[in-house]
């Protein structure tokens, strides 16, 4: 099976989705879920495309058919190899079921005041653990680093892992 990135027409990802199904594709979009605010009704949960724009397909014949179909704007056929490039979209795959692009307040609820956490973006602070001392509603956390220094630094959830 031959995996490619196909470019979808603006708004068309929902039908590029269908049509490629339609003509026997396998295909991956994957979504996060948010918290999206309507005018009458109070906040509802939404899951909306990670990559705007852009699905995940493969297919055992060629997938240059598919440019012609309807909402499908081009393809993107990887430098890489296959087996990567199954990795890749295998990893965003299990990172989605780990609930890494969730950022509904379910995910949230771990995150509370004297939770240890592991801070996860590449940078100085890279796997050193800290305390949150507050947590915002928007997904910012307070967290300490170290309690007899003081010192402290703010990080989004989505930068920090649960520590056990």
């Amino acid at each position: 099976m031959t995996w490619a990135i196909i470019q979808t027409t603006p708004q068309g990802q929902h039908i590029a989705r269908i049509r490629l199904r339609q003509h026997g594709f396998v295909v991956y979009c994957p979504e996060e879920t948010i918290w999206k605010n309507h005018k009458r009704k109070p906040r509802t949960r939404e899951r909306r495309p990670l990559f705007v724009g852009y699905l995940f397909a493969s297919s055992p014949r060629s997938v240059w058919r598919a440019a012609h179909l309807e909402g499908v704007r081009g393809i993107i056929v990887p430098a890489l190899s296959q087996e990567r490039v199954r990795s890749h979209i295998h990893a965003i795959y299990k990172a989605q079921r780990a609930g890494a692009y969730d950022h509904t307040e379910k995910k949230r609820e771990a995150f509370v005041p004297g939770a240890r956490v592991k801070i996860k973006p590449e940078g100085p602070l890279h796997d050193q653990y800290a305390t949150i001392v507050t947590a915002a509603k928007d997904g910012m956390v307070k967290l300490m680093l170290n309690p007899t220094l003081r010192w402290e630094t703010t990080q989004h959830i989505d930068d920090l892992e649960i520590a056990a």
